[in-house]
């Protein structure tokens, strides 16, 4: 969707002004259709958090938003950007520079709509399963710190969404404010060696694999939430979720005995 020659444009008027300019090459609606698609959305969400919240069952995230690399490297494809990193990275680094502040912007107006606590913060591509640590170091850490410390003073929980394997990059998490994060784990990062680096710092999330609530045994689902309640929330700190998203193809019983086991085995 973006062009290697787009990067000058947008180091030029951040991504808000970016996007003004050129919105009509993304989205083949009038503004009118889009600001109403828009608020039927937006409404639609905040009376589904609601929903939940009449079953007991609080909604966190309240924005969504990408780190400048994920963005980049979704709008740019993963091959064309990873290309930009290693051809043209001070320009990659300032179009990066230019739009984290629209994003943060974005995030916390959106937050002010739904009045829900926490930001959804989308992490795949900057971890160890694609790049070297110095790639993380200059071009998705220092984003991520800014966006988090930005979005804790405004009084906010980041919920970590990393996809993928971060196992590396753990050790860097601990710079990030203490009790102000999730770290969302999808089963492909070790999420023992996560409670080790990260125990009394941050909360862990996660990470019953998409293939066992998919094709394991409800007796297997069982034994693996039981080990993760009994480990990695031996010292509190810890929400069972599953590893990314709940799979189309999860059976029932398989997700009923995720929920029924923390009513089983909870501390």
């Amino acid at each position: 969707m973006l062009t290697r020659q787009d990067y000058d444009e947008i180091i030029k008027f951040g991504w808000t002004g970016f996007a003004e300019r050129n919105w009509q090459r993304f989205w083949h609606r009038s503004i009118e259709q889009t600001l109403y698609w828009a608020k039927r959305q937006t409404t639609q969400y905040i009376k589904d958090a609601q929903a939940w919240k009449d079953k007991g069952v609080p909604s966190l995230a309240g924005a969504e938003v990408f780190s400048p690399l994920m963005f980049f490297s979704m709008k740019r494809t993963l091959v064309n950007f990873t290309m930009d990193l290693f051809e043209i990275p001070d320009k990659v680094a300032a179009a990066m520079d230019a739009v984290v502040d629209d994003f943060i912007k974005d995030s916390l107006e959106a937050i002010s709509i739904t009045k829900l606590p926490a930001v959804f913060l989308v992490l795949e591509r900057g971890g160890c399963f694609y790049y070297p640590l110095r790639i993380f170091e200059r071009f998705e850490f220092p984003y991520i710190k800014k966006m988090v410390e930005a979005f804790s003073k405004a009084g906010l929980i980041t919920c970590l969404h990393f996809d993928q394997n971060w196992t590396l990059n753990l050790p860097y998490l601990k710079d990030l404010p203490k009790g102000k994060c999730i770290c969302e784990l999808d089963s492909c990062t070790d999420i023992f060696k996560a409670k080790e680096v990260l125990k009394g710092h941050m909360c862990i999330m996660g990470d019953v694999p998409a293939a066992l609530t998919t094709l394991g045994k409800p007796e297997e689902v069982d034994e693996y939430c039981r080990k993760l309640i009994k480990e990695i929330g031996r010292d509190g700190g810890f929400i069972l979720s599953s590893g990314c998203a709940v799979p189309a193809d999860c059976t029932f019983e398989n997700f009923k005995a995720m929920v029924q086991s923390v009513k089983k085995y909870r501390p």
